[in-house]
């Protein structure tokens, strides 16, 4: 009996997925920093990806859902992917870890506060850890979703 690869196994439930949508696409599985990542590429991409990147945190999410049902607790350990679409969450971080450096800076030389505008809690993490580098300020996340956001303070 040949078995499944994970990463095979998950792969193919994304075709799956999309097949069932309608979407004809191909997806390529990339190691990012030691992070998997399966990279839809299709022409739909504008409906995969959504508003500010919605839809495609719907789908990572649905996703994980069958990969947990599909997979067994050891398959699961360690397992940690994120779905992307034509490259988008990878220059959607660079764009947010540039936001980030540019809002500590600003926050750094005005020793103010700096509240930065709703995100989603992905876009959170991504400024809270680069901000995390900056050991002269602080960040925490405030505000009832959908309106929460990111506040970055000099330390005293």
């Amino acid at each position: 009996m040949i078995f499944m690869s994970s990463q095979e196994l998950i792969r193919q439930q994304i075709e799956k997925f999309l097949s069932l949508m309608g979407i004809s696409a191909q997806v390529a599985v990339e190691d990012r920093s030691g992070r998997l990542v399966f990279n839809i590429h299709t022409e739909d991409s504008s409906v995969l990806i959504g508003q500010y990147g919605a839809n495609l945190i719907a789908l990572q999410h649905l996703i994980r859902l069958v990969a947990r049902r599909q997979l067994s607790p050891e398959e699961q350990t360690g397992l940690n992917f994120i779905v992307d679409v034509e490259d988008y969450r990878k220059s959607r971080d660079e764009f947010l870890i540039e936001l980030a450096r540019q809002a500590g800076e600003r926050a750094r030389e005005t020793k103010t506060a700096l509240v930065l505008k709703p995100m989603s809690g992905y876009d959170r993490f991504v400024i809270h850890t680069k901000l995390a580098e900056f050991h002269d300020l602080t960040t925490e996340s405030v505000g009832e979703e959908p309106e929460r956001r990111v506040v970055i303070k000099p330390k005293i």
